[in-house]
């Protein structure tokens, strides 16, 4: 019920969208993130992770991530597989269940909006940015500032975690 109440929430928030793989395909660095509890994306956070490759197939219903996340101080590497289901929300097993949204897809620049339920329950919403290069023009950084506030998510939490990624290219 949670997972539904969830999901229906998100479709209210999010618009619709329709994803071009070509677009989404690529080489990626996360740039900023934005949470309302700073733990979990702190620079050991359980969500803290830089993006490497993100690769969309199957029309856009299916986008696989390649990424980092540190660990005592280790860049572990993951790949997992996320599925679009209903209202174009995308799910995504990663630290407990994940349902996001790209909210904005222009020149080399993709924000999402992420809603992560942990294994205890624990609800965390979260915005990411991820660029395929390593600088954001001022208004980008605004743009990401804006979607972060809109989705109740302070401003003042947000990271440049950018400054703290020496995990290896993949």
């Amino acid at each position: 019920m949670k997972t539904f109440l969830l999901a229906l929430g998100f479709s209210l928030i999010c618009a619709s969208s329709q994803v071009d793989p070509a677009e989404v395909t690529g080489d990626w660095h996360t740039i900023l993130m934005g949470a309302d509890d700073l733990e979990k994306i702190s620079e050991y956070g359980e969500m803290r992770f830089h993006y490497r490759h993100l690769d969309c197939s199957d029309g856009g219903k299916k986008i696989d991530f390649t990424f980092y996340s540190k660990s005592n101080g280790e860049c572990q590497k993951f790949f997992v597989r996320s599925s679009k289901g209903p209202h174009d929300i995308y799910e995504v097993k990663y630290k407990g269940q994940n349902f996001f949204q790209i909210e904005y897809l222009s020149d080399g620049v993709v924000v999402f909006y992420n809603i992560n339920v942990d294994g205890n329950g624990k609800v965390t919403h979260m915005t990411v940015l991820a660029s395929k290069e390593d600088n954001l023009s001022e208004e980008v950084h605004k743009k990401f500032e804006e979607l972060t506030v809109e989705n109740n998510i302070p401003k003042e939490n947000i990271r440049h975690v950018i400054e703290t990624d020496n995990c290896p290219d993949v």
